[in-house]
């Protein structure tokens, strides 16, 4: 992988939310810097495939189960990693979900699920892992995967949006907590890129959306970024000289050059999330 620096430093690197996305993609990516990836999600048999892939690519993959809302899984989670890397110094908190529907017709559940996958998740995961670099006296990096939806609101996505602003305010606290101790904290705040999640949309209830984000302007046309553009962009970050600080990345795709035909923006819909 090309990303940028002449002599990318080797690096052992933890990534949430690997079985697949820009999880995978991450982690992906990072194998094909040869670099060893302790990688987590709560679908284990997902993430098989995803530690052939880093093992193909060049790398070495480490697969563990992870649930990022459940404390006692995290902590499983980097005792593991502590014990099969010792060396880890690079965290990649971007396990996360969306939900897509009006704030007055959302339910509980759905409100726990995203707040604790997408915020709480992320917490948990940097305190632990900045627990162990500081025991180490070690440096190392945090990556927070953002959204454009943190800063500007998408309508009918606004939980997802609340989750990611709270993981910025996360990412922006631990620079100044962090200031002097030779440890980063970078937000990589993406746009609309190619995922599952739009997937399983019913495709009415998606025209529907469509319709809803192009009246309030927030939709303005049908690019996507594809994972790999993203994962060169964190690899990139987590390649940065030690002496150079990247505190904030926002990795949005080129706006067509030509008017999309209704054709082309039918098979759009339901591809992609912000």
């Amino acid at each position: 992988m090309s990303i940028g620096w002449d002599h990318p430093r080797q690096r052992t690197a933890a990534v949430t939310g690997a079985s697949s996305g820009l999880g995978r993609a991450i982690a992906i990516g990072f194998g094909e810097l040869g670099w060893s990836v302790v990688i987590g999600a709560r679908r284990v048999d997902r993430l098989q495939d995803t530690a052939a892939a880093v093992e193909e690519a060049g790398g070495h993959a480490i697969p563990l189960p992870l649930d990022v809302r459940d404390a006692d899984s995290v902590q499983r989670f980097f005792d593991a990693a502590a014990e099969a890397a010792p060396d880890l110094d690079l965290l990649v908190n971007n396990a996360g979900i969306t939900h897509l529907g009006a704030v007055a017709d959302t339910d509980a559940q759905s409100i726990f699920d995203v707040i604790a996958t997408n915020l709480t998740g992320a917490y948990l995961a940097s305190a632990r892992f900045l627990h162990d670099l500081r025991a180490r006296g070690a440096a190392g990096d945090i990556i927070f995967i953002s959204s454009s939806a943190a800063q500007q609101p998408w309508p009918y996505q606004v939980l997802y949006g609340t989750a990611k602003t709270g993981m910025d305010a996360l990412a922006r606290g631990l620079q100044l907590e962090l200031e002097g101790t030779g440890i980063r904290s970078t937000i990589v705040r993406v746009g609309p890129v190619e995922s599952e999640i739009g997937a399983n949309l019913d495709s009415s209830a998606a025209m529907d959306l469509v319709a809803e984000w192009q009246r309030f302007g927030v939709l303005r046309n049908f690019a996507f970024l594809p994972t790999e553009q993203v994962a060169r962009t964190v690899a990139m970050v987590a390649s940065a000289p030690p002496e150079m600080y990247l505190r904030e990345i926002h990795v949005d795709c080129m706006p067509p050059t030509e008017a999309l035909t209704q054709e082309q923006i039918d098979a759009a819909i339901g591809r992609g999330t912000s």
